[in-house]
């Protein structure tokens, strides 16, 4: 038997061995979903129901998602250190933990997720997302979203290079990486994978600067809506106001200017008499309109521009909001008018 042949005889069992655990990868991983944190008012109900919402969306993966009275029973309050996903991790084998985060004020929800590697102890992937003027349904939906796209992510990781898609309302913004200028909104940017800061920027609009972990193979997606700078309705009504200025002084200009043509002394034999002609020769005038009009005239013209300038770029967006999204049941559109 030659010597190659002895060689992969010796192999063959560590190959075969092993090729189960090099075949693993991170969606057969069991995954806990930590005790909600909440922030406002919210009530044991609602809270189960959130879990249970959050819990649709990620068990249509192909890891395990484990029992959740499992989890509280061995999670800190708050599991927000190493301490805590190591026991998890030795205690329940849980290789990621999702933790969610729930601010409430009135009817307004705000839900941010993160995805923990509970060995590194980094988060590998997150999501935030508002719903304005929302009943608990709707949330839970919203929710369900949220858990369906980290299960995406996480079926998704470390099968290609990390990619960053931004779209906002208005569109057009400017997008910054890491102080870079890429581009501007909707726009589609691979990544390095890692810690990168993300600023979205638009005259007129509060910026939105927000920190992102981009994994390999994990495309992130960042809908932003931009809201309106607090200067801007302050802006329209100066801009207002100047045009309306503006256009009654350019008529006031050019009244002027036609009476100080048409105000001569009359009859012309006045005008005969030494003295009462310049030295242009013009006869002297009741008034001499010509310098005030012209000034008006063209202060008018000044602030009509202005004007104009200011509302058109502090004008307020279009009422209308279409947006989609995908949700374990399916996809669904919603809109605003």
């Amino acid at each position: 038997m030659s010597a190659p042949v002895r060689l992969w005889l010796l192999l063959l069992p560590w190959i075969l061995l092993s090729a189960p655990a090099r075949a693993a990868s991170a969606t057969d991983s069991k995954i806990a979903i930590l005790p909600l944190e909440v922030k406002g008012a919210l009530s044991g109900d609602a809270r189960d129901a959130l879990t249970a919402s959050l819990r649709s969306g990620l068990e249509r993966g192909n890891f395990t998602v484990l029992p959740q009275s499992d989890v509280e029973a061995r999670a800190d309050n708050p599991c927000d250190r190493q301490v805590c996903y190591d026991k998890l991790r030795t205690t329940l084998d849980a290789g990621y933990l999702v933790r969610a985060k729930v601010t409430v004020k009135n009817r307004d929800y705000e839900v941010a997720l993160e995805l923990i590697d509970t060995e590194s102890g980094q988060v590998v992937a997150s999501s935030n997302e508002r719903c304005d003027i929302c009943g608990l349904d709707e949330v839970g939906n919203q929710v369900a979203s949220q858990g369906a796209l980290m299960r995406a992510k996480l079926d998704a990781m470390g099968t290609g290079p990390a990619i960053l898609v931004i779209d906002s309302a208005p569109s057009g913004a400017t997008v910054i990486i890491d102080g870079e200028a890429v581009g501007t909104t909707p726009i589609e940017h691979p990544l390095v994978a890692g810690l990168h800061r993300v600023r979205v920027t638009k005259v007129g609009y509060v910026s939105d600067e927000r920190e992102i972990t981009s994994v390999a193979g994990v495309t992130e997606k960042l809908n932003l809506e931009l809201k309106r700078g607090a200067t801007s309705s302050k802006m329209r009504a100066i801009g207002a106001s100047a045009l309306g200025g503006g256009v009654a002084a350019l008529g006031a200009g050019i009244v002027l200017l036609y009476l100080d043509d048409h105000n001569q002394i009359e009859p012309k034999s006045y005008c005969e008499v030494p003295g009462r002609r310049d030295a242009m020769g013009n006869c002297e005038k009741v008034l001499n309109t010509s310098w005030g009009g012209a000034a008006l005239a063209a202060g008018g013209a000044a602030l009509i521009t202005a004007g104009v300038l200011l509302l058109v770029r502090h004008r307020k967006p279009k009422s209308e909001k279409i947006s989609a999204a995908i949700a374990p049941t399916g996809v669904f559109l919603q809109g605003r008018f």
